[in-house]
């Protein structure tokens, strides 16, 4: 796994944002790498010699699918990265990396998830420096062969009493959104979090039934060791962000 950051500050209580999650095509953006380009890219990262053979050989070829005893007829594959191994996603990170330079706005990237971030100054709107960061977004994706899925881009308006910019994505209009689970973390537009306490708890709540369930007598040391393993994951997860800050949703964790 991977993530790129580029240029995010700390939240602040007086600040207003304006938060763009964009994805790419619901199917694996992985198959949708060219090969041709990618090479491309990887000779201009100088990426050459034996290590760019090597790379061209892994990509390039007559592929077929085994499933048993049957098998496809051998076809030439023309895009995507394989799954599954290392090589692959760092393949995928280069393939878009170049994307971050073209965009202007504080942004954040993980595998085909991206959220650019525009903060507002004082008086001062920077919605069309927002709206360009997605232009740029459209063309990269036209000119690199991927797609993005629009129902699945979208605006979240972070802040109270003020006008929401509508922003597009070529000719599409991006819906505004005032929640997102972003990474398994449940975000809503008014940085609260009861609705990840109150997911969180629940989740740990199914394991602990299902550990209940599942034994009828449990020595002390074996309990441990699957609260630890089962159940403490789901409420450590992310837990610098969004731990709990109020009596109620620290009454949610403390039964746990």
């Amino acid at each position: 796994m991977m993530e790129h950051k580029r240029k995010m500050k700390p939240v602040r209580s007086v600040q207003q944002k304006e938060k763009i999650y964009s994805d790419y095509t619901r199917n694996e953006p992985f198959d949708k790498v060219s090969h041709t380009k990618l090479l491309v890219k990887l000779k201009a990262y100088g990426i050459v010699g034996e290590a760019y053979e090597w790379i061209k050989s892994f990509l390039l070829g007559k592929q077929r699918i085994v499933l048993g005893k049957i098998s496809s007829d051998w076809e030439e594959v023309t895009s995507g990265v394989p799954q599954g191994s290392v090589l692959g996603l760092i393949l995928f990170v280069i393939y878009i990396n170049d994307l971050l330079d073209l965009i202007q706005s504080p942004c954040l990237t993980y595998a085909d998830d991206l959220k650019i971030v525009g903060v507002l100054g004082k008086n001062e709107l920077v919605s069309n420096k927002l709206q360009n960061d997605l232009n740029e977004l459209f063309n990269w994706s036209k000119k690199w062969s991927t797609e993005l899925n629009l129902l699945k881009c979208k605006t979240m308006y972070i802040g109270r009493n003020r006008v929401k910019t509508m922003y597009a994505v070529g000719n599409v209009n991006l819906k505004e959104t005032i929640e997102e689970k972003d990474l398994g973390v449940f975000v809503t537009n008014d940085l609260k979090w009861n609705r990840q306490c109150s997911a969180a708890a629940a989740k740990a709540n199914r394991v602990l039934g299902q550990i209940k369930n599942s034994f009828l007598c449990l020595e002390e040391e074996t309990l441990r060791l699957l609260y630890t393993g089962l159940l403490r994951p789901h409420l450590e997860y992310a837990f610098s962000m969004w731990n709990p800050s109020t009596k109620t949703k620290l009454l949610l964790i403390k039964f746990l």
